[in-house]
């Protein structure tokens, strides 16, 4: 179940926020998106599987993945690093997963042409 709410400030910005499932607990996780970029959220998006983890789930997350590479987080996430790690990351959950997670994040660009 995936929530998300758009609204525009006077400068033209697209801002909206985006909820999503911690990875481990299920929590609701924040993040607020500003012009197809992940700005800020409540917790960090970890690349490798992909998904959201609570703060709280960080280090129980840690003890389920190899070490290198851990947990692999990115800031300021866009559309554009998030399909170049589609075409040459290897996740530790299946494709699709990361294709529907991505696609949460960045609904827009997944209408009209696929992720990859």
């Amino acid at each position: 179940m995936k929530r998300i709410t758009l609204k525009c400030n006077k400068i033209g910005k697209n801002i909206r926020n985006v909820k999503i499932p911690c990875i481990e607990c299920g929590d609701l996780l924040k993040f607020r998106i500003e012009n197809e970029i992940v700005i800020q959220g409540n917790s960090v998006i970890a690349v490798n599987f992909p998904g959201a983890v609570c703060q709280d789930c960080i280090e129980s997350v840690l003890y389920k993945v190899a070490d290198p590479p851990g947990i692999v987080c990115i800031k300021n996430l866009s559309p554009i690093l998030a399909k170049e790690l589609l075409l040459s990351f290897t996740f530790l959950l299946p494709l699709a997963d990361a294709t529907k997670f991505f696609s949460t994040l960045f609904p827009e660009n997944s209408k009209g042409s696929p992720w990859i």
